[in-house]
């Protein structure tokens, strides 16, 4: 009987969902199509997020003195502190489960902050003939595009030379074309083109990898309207790090809208007490028995399939489920005012969604009761897009197992 692979992963999340729902998958994935042919064993860098479950086939190993929180998106936030401690026992377990395959979430393009404490590690597992793959969201490279800083980009470039394969789950050539649409010059998109040739050579576009459905998809389908010719509008905020104004402008839209509309909210896990309290406010201020407030959707495709429009920012988990659904929904690109970045992964995704889904972008600066009211009417009267999303978009989660448990190097 041959030993089962070993798997090493390791990621982290601020506090949102998408980078942890896209390893969830990735391990559903090994699990289901491999089961004891694997053994995966997952570095958690991050604060805890119970709302995560992973499979009970794999081991979770949380990093000591965990930095990144909804925090790292403010002015100030708390930044490694225990490097040392870190790295020590990142490498420790790279030591001790001696992995075939070493996956790393977004980083290299992204989470500078956690090279110190991987690079021993990737080195260790480098020279011990370890296969080292990077699983990344979107081809987001403008954090590694800095034209003036020589000594930054060769960095860069030497970690990138210790990766067999860099896995973007998006399709190819679909994404890039709107991150080069977001750069605001020319000598920007012409270094986000010169990156990405060449880099063409370690990189495997994937396709979307479509969030884990839970085992009981319609354990809320009460909740769904059962007045006839209601539309059912599903509000969302993703992990909930950002933007709560989403959440206070959609109770009032309701109210705007009146009986039709029954309205569905999350206000996402890492919704903070002083957020909740500024929620149930505005529940008790514009009452309605067709508004229902809760803490997440767990199983967010089954109602998006059943909802005439949905509201949302436009992280990768929702869009992606968006696009499937075929529905027009009203995204909210979260743009982050204190990112050096020239680009903004929300913005060029909105883009794609409008173009290709039918979807009304309403900038976060726009957002009233008022604006959100219209913008909610037209996409529950308007046609519903004719142009079908090919269905080959979204086998991320399928190809990328296939291709890490290869028995060719890449």
């Amino acid at each position: 009987m041959h030993k089962p692979k070993k798997i090493l992963i390791h990621y982290t999340h601020k506090g949102t969902l998408g980078h942890s729902t896209r390893i969830q998958r990735l391990c559903h994935e090994l699990v289901k199509t491999h089961g004891p042919g694997v053994e995966v064993h997952i570095l958690q860098g991050g604060l805890p997020q119970p709302c995560v479950q992973f499979p009970k086939e794999t081991r979770l190993i949380p990093i000591p003195a965990p930095f990144d929180s909804r925090a790292s998106f403010a002015i100030k936030h708390k930044i490694p502190q225990q490097e040392h401690l870190r790295s020590h026992f990142v490498l420790q377990m790279a030591q001790r489960i001696q992995p075939d395959i070493f996956l790393t979430e977004f980083f290299p393009f992204g989470r500078q902050d956690y090279t110190p404490e991987l690079l021993p590690a990737i080195h260790y597992l480098h020279a011990s003939g370890c296969r080292i793959y990077a699983s990344i969201g979107y081809p987001c490279s403008v954090d590694l595009i800095d034209g003036q800083n020589k000594s930054l980009a060769t960095t860069r470039a030497q970690i990138i030379s210790l990766y067999d394969k860099l896995f973007i789950h998006t399709p190819e050539n679909v994404e890039n074309i709107y991150f080069q649409k977001t750069l605001p010059t020319k000598i920007l998109r012409q270094q986000y083109l010169d990156f990405f040739k060449a880099i063409a050579g370690k990189t495997v576009y994937t396709g979307y990898i479509v969030p884990a459905r839970p085992e009981q998809t319609r354990q809320r389908a009460s909740l769904l309207p059962q007045k006839h010719g209601q539309h059912t509008v599903v509000v969302s905020r993703g992990g909930g790090a950002v933007y709560p104004g989403v959440i206070v402008n959609a109770i009032k839209a309701q109210q705007l809208l009146g009986d039709n509309f029954r309205f569905i909210i999350a206000c996402g896990p890492s919704t903070s007490q002083a957020e909740h309290s500024l929620f149930q406010l505005a529940l008790k201020k514009y009452p309605s028995t067709h508004t229902v407030l809760l803490h997440d959707i767990p199983d967010l495709p089954y109602f998006l399939q059943h909802a005439s429009t949905s509201v949302s920012l436009c992280g990768y988990n929702t869009s992606v489920q968006l696009m499937r659904a075929g529905i027009p929904g009203i995204v909210i690109p979260f743009i982050n005012p204190h990112s050096p970045l020239p680009s903004n992964e929300q913005t060029a995704r909105a883009l794609l969604l409008r173009d290709h889904a039918g979807s009304t972008i309403l900038p976060y600066s726009q957002l009233t009761p008022t604006s959100l009211a219209r913008a909610i009417h037209a996409a529950c009267t308007c046609a519903k897009p004719t142009k079908k999303i090919p269905s080959c978009w979204f086998n991320g989660a399928a190809n990328t197992v296939k291709l890490l448990l290869s028995k060719t190097r890449h």
